[in-house]
C-alpha cells in the first residue's frame, strides 16, 4: 500500500472510533433524558393527590414538556452533529460541549424540582397548622355561643317562670283578699249581733231591776215576800213568754256563729303577709332587671355614640384624602334613639354642592365606600378583608389614591383584592390568576412576589382575573 493509503484508512480508523464514541455518549444522552422524562413522570404522579399542586406543577409539567422538546431538537441536532463530526473534528467539540451544558441544564431542573417539592411540602404544613388553629378557634366560638344561648335561654325561662308565679300569687292573693273582706264582714256582723243581744239582755235586766225598785217603794214590801194573784202572775207569764219568743226568732235570724272565723283570719293574714313579701320580691327583682336593662342601655349607647363619633370623624378625613378634599358626614336618622336609627351619608365632593350618596357617580360611590371601611378599619381593624374590585370605576389618580391608603393598613390587615387593574396587581405581595389555556377548562396560577420562596409558576401569560393578597 502507499503511503496515502495508509494514511486514509488510519483516518477512517480514527474517524470510526469517533463514531463509536459519539454514539456511546449520544445513547447516553438518550438514556439521561429518558430518566429526566420518567423523574418527571413520577413526580408529576406523586402529585395528582394533591389538587392545589397538582395545578401548579401542571405549568411545571408544560415547561418540562417544553424542555423535552428541546432535548428531542438537541438529539436531532446531535445526529446532525455526529454527520459532522466526521468532516469536523472541532464541530464535534463543540457540540459535546453543548451536551455537557444540557446536563448541567437536566441536573438544575432537577434541583430545581426538590427546592419546589421541599417548598410545597412546607406550604402544605403550614397551611395544614393554620386549618387546625381555625378551626379550634371556631369550635371555642361555637362553644361560647352555645353557653351564652343557653344561659340567655335560661334567663328567658327563668323570667316567663317568675311572670306566670306572680301572675298566679297575684290571682291567689286577690282572691285571699276578697274572701278575707268576706270573712271580716261576716265577723263584724256577728260581733254587731251579739252586741245588740248583750245590750238588750242588759236592758231586760235594767228594767226587772228598775220594775223591782218601783214595786217596792210604792208598796214597800220585798219582792219576794209578795205573791201575786194567779189571774195578775198568768198575765205576767203571757208577756214574758212573748218577749222570749221575739228574742228568739231574732237570734235565730243571726244564724250559726263560726267559732272559728278569728283563727282562720290569722291564718288568711299570715298567708297574706307571705304572698305579699313574695310580691315585693318579685317586684324588687324585676326593678333590678329593670335597671340592669337600662344600665346596659346607657352602656351600650355611650359606647355606640362614642365609636360613632370616631368613625365619623376617621370617615371625614380618608374621604379628604381619597378625594383631595371635600366633605362627608354621617347622620343619624333618629338621633333620639340612637340603637334603633339608621345611619345616612351625605357627602360633598371638591367643587360640587353637599348631597346624598345616592346622586353620585360610579366611581365616587366606590371611593366613598372606600373611605367608610377605612374609617372603620382604623377604629377596630379585622385580621382580612376581601375587595371585590372596587377600583373598577376609578382612573388612574384615583387608583394611585386607594392603593397609598391601603398600603397604610397592610401593617394591620391583610387584604385580598380582586382586581383587573395593573396598579393593584403590582401593589401585591402574592397574585392568584384565573387562566383558560385549553376551550373550557380554567386553571388557577400564582405569583409569589417578593420572597426569597422560588416562583412556582410561569409567567409567559398574564391571568384573566387576579386575587391580591397583601
Amino acid at each position: 500500500m502507499s503511503r496515502e493509503q495508509i494514511r486514509l484508512n488510519q483516518e477512517r480508523e480514527k474517524v470510526q472510533q469517533q463514531e463509536k464514541v459519539s454514539f456511546s455518549e449520544f445513547d447516553d444522552w438518550t438514556r439521561r433524558a429518558h430518566e429526566a422524562q420518567e423523574s418527571q413522570l413520577t413526580l408529576s404522579h406523586a402529585l395528582t393527590g394533591l389538587e392545589n399542586e397538582e395545578r401548579e406543577l401542571q405549568g411545571q409539567l408544560r415547561q418540562r414538556e417544553a424542555e423535552l422538546e428541546t432535548f428531542q431538537k438537541d438529539k436531532e441536532l446531535c445526529l446532525v452533529n455526529r454527520r459532522e463530526v466526521m468532516s469536523s473534528h472541532e464541530s464535534w467539540k463543540q457540540k459535546e460541549i453543548h451536551l455537557r451544558d444540557a446536563f448541567v441544564m437536566i441536573e438544575n431542573h432537577e434541583k430545581l424540582d426538590q427546592e419546589r417539592l421541599l417548598f410545597l411540602d412546607e406550604g402544605k404544613k403550614r397551611l395544614s397548622e393554620r386549618d387546625g388553629e381555625l378551626r379550634q378557634e371556631e369550635q371555642q366560638a361555637v362553644q361560647l355561643r352555645g353557653i351564652l344561648e343557653k344561659e340567655l335561654q335560661d334567663v328567658s325561662v327563668e323570667i316567663e317562670l317568675i311572670r306566670k308565679d306572680k301572675t298566679e300569687q297575684e290571682s291567689r292573693l286577690a282572691d285571699y283578699r276578697r274572701e278575707m273582706e268576706q270573712r271580716n264582714l261576716e265577723i263584724k256582723s256577728n260581733q254587731e249581733r251579739q252586741h245588740g243581744l248583750e245590750m238588750r239582755i242588759k236592758d231586760f235586766e235594767f228594767e226587772e231591776k228598775s220594775f223591782i225598785e218601783r214595786l217596792e217603794q210604792k208598796y214597800r214590801v220585798a219582792f219576794a215576800e209578795v205573791v201575786a194573784p194567779a189571774e195578775m202572775l198568768h198575765e205576767d207569764l203571757a208577756v214574758l213568754d212573748e218577749k222570749i219568743n221575739d228574742l228568739q226568732k231574732r237570734v235565730d235570724q243571726l244564724g250559726t256563729v263560726n267559732l272559728l272565723a278569728i283563727e282562720e283570719y290569722d291564718e288568711l293574714k299570715q298567708r297574706f303577709d307571705f304572698l305579699a313579701g313574695q310580691k315585693k320580691d318579685l317586684e324588687d327583682s324585676r326593678e333590678q332587671l329593670l335597671e340592669a336593662i337600662r344600665k346596659i342601655n346607657r352602656t351600650t349607647k355611650q359606647l355606640f355614640e362614642d365609636t360613632f363619633q370616631n368613625v365619623q370623624k376617621q370617615f371625614s378625613e380618608y374621604y379628604k384624602i381619597l378625594f383631595s378634599g371635600g366633605e362627608a358626614k354621617l347622620i343619624l336618622l333618629d338621633e333620639a334613639h340612637p340603637l334603633d336609627s339608621g345611619v345616612d351619608i351625605v357627602v360633598r365632593p371638591p367643587g360640587k354642592k353637599l348631597q346624598h350618596i345616592s346622586l353620585l357617580s360610579g366611581g365616587e360611590k366606590a371611593l366613598t365606600a372606600v373611605a367608610l371601611i377605612f374609617a372603620l378599619f382604623s377604629i377596630k381593624p379585622s385580621p382580612f378583608c376581601l375587595l371585590d374590585e372596587v377600583d373598577a370605576p376609578l382612573d388612574e389618580a384615583n387608583v394611585d389614591r386607594f392603593i397609598k391608603v391601603t398600603q397604610s393598613f397592610i401593617k394591620l390587615s391583610q387584604f385580598i383584592i380582586i382586581t383587573h387593574n395593573r396598579k393593584t396587581i403590582a401593589m401585591g405581595n402574592a397574585l392568584y390568576g384565573v387562566t383558560m389555556q385549553e376551550a373550557g377548562v380554567s386553571k388557577i396560577v400564582s405569583v409569589r412576589v417578593a420572597s426569597d420562596l422560588p416562583d412556582l409558576t410561569p409567567t409567559k401569560k398574564a391571568p384573566s382575573a387576579g386575587t391580591v393578597p397583601v
